[in-house]
């Protein structure tokens, strides 16, 4: 009787992190521009030498969103009185943010850039990360995320990519060792976080037996996402875990011209639940 109330309340759990996720993610993804203006692409090539310092997790300052911090961005709605509200939560949020860097003369951004950061707070933790405040503690760190122009200089985009991610690879294994504390924990990102989270996924947390069994779902929205192993799957019902969703949405009419039809790309409809 016990896992199957278990069971039940992972669902409902599940089911309303889901459906906010995906509110919160239509309501913010109309800020987020897809692209950068031509005076704000960086005007030289990638320079390593110009990327910055690393961030240093150990230092609450490298965390947008952390239980410590002691002024959180992530708030809860005026007078929110719903039952599944929890003040100690057992389950953790690792949350990767998007991409909110579309003007400057780098192609990594600056770990101290205070009003980008600001903005990362306001944005995309405000808009997206809350959705898991009262549900789960939420681990959401500042990296050198890459410059939006990245993904269409691939040149120079490639090893802004590689900078970045090695910061939140850093982060989330700074996180497994000392937060953690074998607790379930969920992985969510959206647009370039959701490209360094599915990254993460494959090379760090589906290769450790361990961190595979803690993880309980992983939301991928905003980019093209393929099932690439066996033993997480997209998900196909809403009481599914160990599986992940993934979803991208563009405006009606609108069709990109770098996208072909096929079937390899991942998508769980998140109206079809």
């Amino acid at each position: 009787m016990s896992r199957q109330l278990e069971k039940k309340s992972s669902t409902k759990f599940i089911k309303y992190i889901f459906y906010l996720f995906v509110l919160l993610n239509v309501q913010s993804c109309k800020t987020y521009k897809l692209t950068a203006n031509k005076e704000d692409i960086p005007k030289q090539d990638f320079d390593i030498n110009l990327v910055g310092e690393s961030p240093n997790y150990s230092e609450i300052k490298y965390w947008v969103e952390h239980p410590q911090k002691e002024m959180h961005y992530a708030s809860m709605p005026k007078n929110y009185t719903d039952s599944l509200f929890n003040f100690n939560p057992t389950i953790d949020v690792f949350f990767v943010h998007p991409t909110l860097y579309f003007k400057g003369n780098r192609w990594n951004a600056d770990i101290h850039d205070q009003k980008l950061n600001e903005n990362i707070g306001n944005s995309a933790i405000k808009y997206q990360a809350s959705v898991f405040l009262g549900i789960a503690n939420i681990y959401a760190p500042h990296y050198r995320q890459m410059h939006i122009h990245s993904y269409s200089d691939l040149k120079n985009g490639y090893p802004a990519y590689d900078i970045a991610y090695l910061d939140v690879k850093n982060a989330f294994l700074y996180y497994w060792k000392n937060y953690n504390k074998t607790k379930k924990f969920i992985l969510a990102g959206h647009s370039q976080g959701t490209n360094h989270s599915e990254r993460l996924l494959k090379e760090i947390i589906l290769q450790n037996d361990t961190m595979k069994n803690l993880l309980l779902i992983s939301y991928l929205a905003g980019m093209p996402i393929k099932q690439s192993h066996e033993d997480f799957p997209a998900c196909t019902s809403t009481d599914q875990l160990n599986c992940f969703l993934s979803w991208r949405t563009l405006a009606e009419g609108y069709f990109p011209n770098d996208w072909t039809i096929n079937d390899s790309i991942s998508c769980v409809n998140p109206i079809s639940w």
